[in-house]
């Protein structure tokens, strides 16, 4: 049992790096809010598509 909470939580910190970084690289592209809500405010998967929809946009 010990190693299956050590598999969640090693998946949980994982998960929080990769929201970091995703915040990380929409603060270098200028970006601090999203539809009128600050970035760190979302989820690591919502940071994902907000991240592809910005990307796109650039690429117009």
């Amino acid at each position: 049992m010990g190693s299956l909470y050590r598999y969640f939580q090693k998946s949980e910190v994982e998960r929080e790096m990769k929201r970091h970084n995703a915040i990380q690289q929409l603060r270098q592209m200028g970006i601090n809010e999203f539809k009128g809500q600050r970035i760190d405010e979302f989820d690591y998967e919502e940071l994902k598509w907000i991240l592809a929809v910005e990307r796109a946009k650039r690429d117009e």
